[in-house]
């Protein structure tokens, strides 16, 4: 009889002070354990998800390797229990929530700021690899950050793997693609300088706003990183550039090992190394366009300049209170618009002025966001009254609604009506087909929703994709059949 993986517990025993995230197979709370008063982090996974049976093993994978880790860099494990319908997995607290969250919402880091949290993932990773373990899904994602936001955890085992040496290579193909190394995407066998690689694309990442391979398909980016074509930005240091070249190699064996890393010049401020001797390789042209990136983003990762450092106690005071004008013009909707809400109603006139009812009180918002009359009273978006802001806000949050419900660009695919919609960037994806089956996607992420006649889904179409049914992967199929067909009539009216 096979030993049972899980701890002694009950979810009665926490008590659950609200929700953190949720992932492809699980839900994140953060509770409060009853009898000591202590803050966890509780991740719920249905059984019902886990029908693949390598999504069970991934489960258990996780569970054995992630219990035996004890480093601050590292979320910690500290217990597993299960019921009838529900696997518990009490983690570590991160109360910063996760690094890719900070970028997306505030910014690029400042270099300085950057080598910090990024010498925290080093010392995960050294810890880590000198234990023989290889992450394989190293991403800005699973990077949670502590309460105050000055130290950075590496998250997520699921596809973490013990390797009996250094040298020890595997062959499946997994990771997020956006962080994927050339070795995994051309399958062939690949070992810790595939973490290596993840890390320079996460150094990149920190630095500019956004992975250096990004794309608007999954094809497209493995193509882009196949070809390192990604450009580096005239503001980094000389010392960033030299890291960053010679972690996104394409060979492995060149690639950098962590304790190079560790004593790369980039870090010489954090480690107090002595770089007086220490020579930069010259970076070729040929393999890097050192020009200001201006790709288009296909992530919700803004790349406008880095705020203030995250050791300045004015950074997340500025950052809640900041209020970005809203606009009606790129709602795709048919004026004038009338949508009822649950305790009032929202119009928006032919000229595109809002007018936000809720509860007796009145917000109306002119086409251009900017001038706001409320209760009769015209403001200015920087002197509006607590109340003001708050419906606001409430007012931006339904109008995001509306636009990711909204197609702005819909197309046949067979039996399916694929449509694109008007939230962006990245917009929603969604795709109905004739017999009731349904998938919805964030466009840049490879987790899908799929809901068929008797099942209701999460999965990773790269992670997941080899163990589906063939019903499940045809309407995988049909659905990336279909967001390209979009993305090209999407173009054809930019420039009709």
């Amino acid at each position: 009889m096979e030993k049972s993986i899980y701890g002694i517990g009950q979810v009665k025993d926490y008590e659950i002070l609200g929700p953190l995230g949720h992932g492809a197979y699980s839900r994140v709370y953060k509770v409060k354990h009853r009898a000591s008063n202590n803050e966890f982090a509780l991740k719920i996974i249905e059984k019902n998800k886990l029908t693949v049976s390598k999504l069970n093993r991934r489960l258990k994978n996780e569970i054995t390797l992630q219990s035996s880790l004890n480093h601050p860099c590292i979320v910690k494990l500290y217990n597993t229990f299960e019921d009838e319908d529900l696997i518990y997995l009490v983690l570590e607290l991160c109360a910063g929530g996760e690094l890719y969250t900070q970028i997306k919402e505030e910014g690029r880091l400042q270099e300085e700021e950057a080598k910090i949290m990024c010498s925290h993932i080093v010392e995960g990773l050294i810890y880590l690899h000198s234990n023989g373990i290889l992450h394989r899904d190293l991403k800005l994602g699973n990077l949670l950050l502590s309460e105050d936001r000055t130290l950075v955890k590496i998250a997520d085992f699921g596809l973490a793997v013990k390797l009996k040496n250094s040298s020890e290579e595997r062959n499946t193909l997994c990771g997020t693609p956006n962080y994927i190394s050339p070795e995994i995407i051309n399958r062939q066998p690949y070992g810790l300088a595939s973490d290596m690689w993840s890390l320079g694309c996460i150094i990149f990442a920190c630095l500019t706003g956004s992975p250096p391979f990004q794309s608007t398909s999954i094809k497209d980016t493995f193509l882009k990183a196949n070809d390192l074509k990604y450009s580096l930005p005239k503001h980094l240091s000389a010392e960033a550039r030299d890291l960053i070249s010679k972690l996104l190699t394409w060979d492995s064996v060149q690639r950098l090992s962590i304790m190079q890393v560790r004593d790369h010049p980039f870090f010489a401020s954090i480690y107090g190394l002595n770089v007086s001797n220490m020579r930069l390789s010259p970076i070729s042209r040929n393999e890097i366009t050192y020009a200001d990136y201006s790709e288009q983003m296909v992530s919700p990762i803004k790349t406008h300049d880095p705020r203030p450092s995250a050791f300045s106690n004015n950074r997340k005071t500025l950052f809640e209170s900041k209020i970005l004008p809203l606009c009606t013009s790129n709602l795709g909707l048919t004026l004038p618009f009338c949508h009822p809400l649950q305790h009032g109603n929202l119009e928006i006139l032919f000229d595109g002025r809002i007018i936000l009812k809720i509860r007796g009180k009145t917000l109306e918002v002119s086409k251009d966001g900017l001038t706001v009359i409320y209760e009769g009273k015209s403001m200015r978006l920087d002197n509006m009254s607590k109340h003001c802001i708050k419906l606001y806000k409430y007012l931006e949050n339904v109008l995001e609604v509306i636009r990711s419900k909204t197609p702005k660009v819909t197309v046949k695919v067979g039996s399916a009506t694929c449509m694109l919609m008007w939230n962006a960037p990245p917009p929603n994806f969604e795709v109905d087909f004739q017999n009731g089956n349904k998938l919805c996607m964030r466009v840049g992420s490879d987790a899908v929703r799929i809901t068929t006649n008797d099942r209701d889904l999460e999965v990773s179409i790269m992670q997941d994709y080899d163990y589906l049914d063939q019903e499940l992967r045809s309407i995988i199929d049909t659905a990336m059949n279909g967001l390209k067909i979009c993305f090209e009539e999407e173009k054809r009216l930019i420039h009709k």
